[in-house]
């Protein structure tokens, strides 16, 4: 779990990062250069932020929610 955690505190950084680049490209965006390529940029930095935000809830979160556990319990019997 250690691990994990350093994994997604690890994308949350990088995910920073590129933000910090996205918006350095504000230039390029409001003369029309390379709308569409920056605008999937974008879109991959989203992604990243949906997939830790996932792991997040699949290791952190859900296991506290007791719902969760007894759900998890029924379908491993199935």
């Amino acid at each position: 779990m250690i691990l994990l955690n350093d994994i997604i505190s690890s994308a949350k950084d990088l995910r920073t990062s590129l933000i910090r680049q996205y918006i350095s490209l504000n230039f390029l965006i409001s003369n029309g250069i390379a709308k569409d390529e920056i605008k999937e940029f974008k879109n991959s930095i989203d992604e990243l932020k949906e997939s830790y935000e996932d792991l997040e809830s699949v290791f952190f979160f859900l296991p506290e929610m007791p719902d969760f556990v007894e759900t998890t319990k029924k379908l491993s019997l199935i």
